[in-house]
């Protein structure tokens, strides 16, 4: 009886630690934006933040992250700005990313997406589904930007 009463203890220290963890992972979050039928957040400065935006990432459809080439790995870019466009050309989106990940709650459709890092635009496509999760990563090249 004593060791299923510390079975059981455990268990529920263990429950309330993992819901501290994600609770303080919220907490770490941006602000969230809502503009028509779109919400969205934008972020990830900092480790801390970052982590909280990776780990919110499967609750949007649409994920984006930005990044520069460098050796001897990419790195994040902040300062992005972000137009989606659905297939009639209207602009559902046109905001700037204040750190490396974008994450965007939306309607289900398709849409192109331009990124655009100090005057160097990137395009691309994407299907966006209700229950579904969609990523994409923009990547400029290594001699993109100020110098």
């Amino acid at each position: 009886m004593n060791t299923r009463l510390l079975r059981v203890g455990a268990l529920t220290a263990g429950v309330a630690l993992a819901m501290s963890g994600m609770a303080a992972a919220s907490s770490q979050l941006p602000p969230l934006h809502k503009t028509g039928n779109v919400s969205y957040m934008s972020g990830g400065i900092g480790s801390q933040e970052a982590t909280a935006m990776k780990a919110a990432e499967k609750g949007y459809n649409l994920a984006l992250e930005f990044a520069k080439q460098a050796k001897p790995k990419n790195e994040y870019l902040a300062d992005i700005s972000v137009m989606v466009k659905n297939n009639s050309g209207k602009t559902l989106l046109d905001t700037h990313s204040q750190g490396p990940f974008l994450l965007v709650d939306m309607p289900a459709g398709k849409y192109t997406i331009v990124a655009d890092y100090q005057g160097h635009k990137l395009t691309r496509t994407a299907a966006v589904r209700a229950q579904h999760h969609e990523r994409l990563v923009f990547v400029w090249p290594e001699n993109t930007g100020r110098m």
